[in-house]
């Protein structure tokens, strides 16, 4: 059994969308790698896909990027927080 903050990046965007009606979009790119969007935002997630598991530093940068509270995401908050 995995830690409780284990997820795909599909996983991630579907629970942002279900939990805080935020629609990031996922942009596939020619080369390994992905981008999100919402709206004129975007952050770029190279060598990560849609299916993979993202690591804590991704998710972590994830949540800041789109300010989501880490503790939904069983994360420790912010140090700076």
């Amino acid at each position: 059994m995995g830690h409780p903050w284990e997820m795909t990046l599909r996983q991630l965007v579907e629970k942002v969308r279900r939990d805080y009606g935020i629609a990031i979009e996922i942009v596939p790119l020619p080369v390994p790698g992905t981008i999100l969007s919402l709206g004129t935002e975007i952050f770029a997630l190279p060598g990560v896909e849609e299916d993979d598991l993202l690591d804590l530093v991704h998710l972590e940068n994830l949540c800041d990027r789109f300010r989501l509270p880490r503790a939904d995401f069983a994360l420790d908050p912010d140090p700076d927080d």
